[in-house]
């Protein structure tokens, strides 16, 4: 099962968060600078993380069936899974979070 696509935004998400923190601080700043002007503003932090979320949620649905294929292999006794596989891209995802 590969959902690199959400363990990437992630990855990404987490090497950019000290950068965003400090440009919404920046932006809280000229907000307090210019009274009687309302507006939003969304951090770029937000917006990767709306990303994160369709991402996970467009994986759920076009992953559907091949849930239903691993349920039925487990329900039946044949699901064999590859530890080393397994075990080697848990390492890789771990590896390129702190990368």
């Amino acid at each position: 099962m590969e959902i690199k696509g959400v363990l990437d935004q992630l990855h990404i998400y987490n090497r950019t968060k000290i950068q965003d923190e400090k440009k919404d601080e920046v932006r809280s700043e000229e907000k307090a600078t210019s009274p009687g002007e309302d507006k939003v503003v969304l951090s770029s932090r937000a917006k990767l993380l709306s990303g994160i979320i369709g991402k996970a949620k467009e994986a759920s649905e076009v992953r559907k069936e091949k849930v239903e294929q691993l349920k039925a292999q487990i329900q039946e006794g044949t699901y064999l899974p590859n530890a080393e596989k397994i075990a080697s891209k848990m390492m890789e995802n771990e590896i390129d979070l702190f990368l």
